[in-house]
């Protein structure tokens, strides 16, 4: 059987790794998209697709963004549990302890 406390530690290092790391790599995989838009004069003879061309950069920037909002939201869910589960397991720890104080004995 595994300690609890580690897989809480767990939880709390994957809430760390969403509310950093991820977030931190869709954002700068979104700025990279930034030296890929061009301009119509950049384009030269392809003007036609050019309102394409960065209608779709413009778009995948959007949901790099995006995503990098929701990690953090994850990381931030992920920190709310773990701590959650810190705090119920020191409750029940208090409850054994008291239980066994009333019952004049202990384990």
């Amino acid at each position: 059987m595994t300690d609890f406390s580690v897989e809480v530690e767990r939880l709390s290092k994957l809430s760390r790794a969403w509310s950093s790391g991820v977030r931190i790599n869709l954002n700068g995989a979104a700025d990279q998209i930034e030296d890929l838009k061009v301009s119509r004069v950049q384009m030269g003879l392809f003007q036609i697709p050019w309102s394409k061309y960065t209608e779709t950069a413009k778009y995948i920037q959007d949901r790099l963004r995006e995503g990098a909002q929701e990690a953090t939201e994850i990381g931030k869910s992920l920190h709310i549990a773990s701590g959650r589960y810190d705090e119920q397991d020191l409750e029940r720890a208090k409850s054994t302890q008291n239980l066994s104080v009333d019952m004049d004995f202990s384990i």
